[in-house]
């Protein structure tokens, strides 16, 4: 099975903290993308994440 972490994950950066602190196997971001959509950038998660 997978393990996900959720709550408080509003950016591309806590999204990282959370799988790096847990080390859960993926994150999901919720109501926090309402307010910011462009968290879904690919560039952004690309250049953040690599």
């Amino acid at each position: 099975g997978h393990i996900l972490g959720n709550g408080d994950v509003g950016s591309v950066d806590s999204a990282w903290r959370m799988a790096h602190s847990y080390g859960v196997d993926g994150v999901l971001i919720g109501r926090a993308a309402e307010g910011n959509p462009a968290v879904f950038n690919s560039q952004i998660i690309n250049s953040q994440i690599l």
